[in-house]
């Protein structure tokens, strides 16, 4: 029988052949202990970044409303109508999630309620986020392209958010980003892509995230 307790998970190998078995018992007790307080700050270092992609979103979808006058085409009225509407909405259920992540945090990974409730918002959040889309079919493809492209960008800010949780729920399995967008693991990410999508898609005279 082999005398040496593998650790692999934190690389340690503890030679139990001339130790008594309380020793090794108490370095397994010490490797748990640094394993579980690990896990608590990745867990808090997930929440600290999901925070900071969540207050990139509230402002990025009021520049939604300044670049209708960008695309180079008439708006028409009930465009600005259905945009004028998004964006509170969006805004609300951004403020919603972020309240629900941050009262759970603690017991997030263990407390199935909040998983539940939390999920559920996320689903109806990234539903609102992509509602818009079907009231910018009257525009030409072009056009219609270019403010799509930004609309999955914030999609796929949402969806970056679900992959953490999902994370910090012991999922696996983590969901692609809408369109061409990429999925971002910070508010920094996000910022990122948001602004070289608008310099691209509208100009350097777009408005930006600050």
């Amino acid at each position: 029988m082999n005398n040496a307790l593998a650790l692999p998970l934190v690389g340690m190998e503890i030679d139990r052949s001339r130790r008594p078995a309380k020793y090794t018992l108490t370095a397994v007790l010490m490797v748990f202990v640094m394993f579980v307080s690990g896990w608590a700050c990745n867990v808090q270092s997930w929440i600290s970044n999901i925070n900071t992609i969540l207050s990139e979103v509230a402002p990025a979808v009021q520049i939604v409303v300044s670049l209708l006058p960008l695309l180079g085409t008439q708006v028409p009225p009930n465009v600005t109508t259905a945009v004028n509407a998004w964006v509170p909405k969006i805004q609300k259920d951004v403020t919603d999630l972020g309240n629900l992540i941050q009262q759970y945090q603690n017991d997030l990974s263990t407390n199935t309620t909040a998983q539940a409730a939390i999920n559920s918002l996320i689903t109806t959040t990234q539903q609102d986020v992509l509602s818009i889309l079907p009231d910018f079919n009257v525009f030409d493809a072009n056009t219609q392209a270019k403010i799509v492209s930004v609309v999955n960008i914030i999609a796929a800010a949402v969806t970056s958010v679900e992959n953490i949780i999902n994370r910090i729920e012991g999922k696996v399995t983590a969901k692609a980003a809408p369109g061409a967008a990429k999925l971002v693991k910070n508010g920094k990410d996000f910022k990122n892509q948001f602004n070289a999508n608008l310099r691209i898609r509208f100009g350097a005279s777009a408005p930006q995230l600050a």
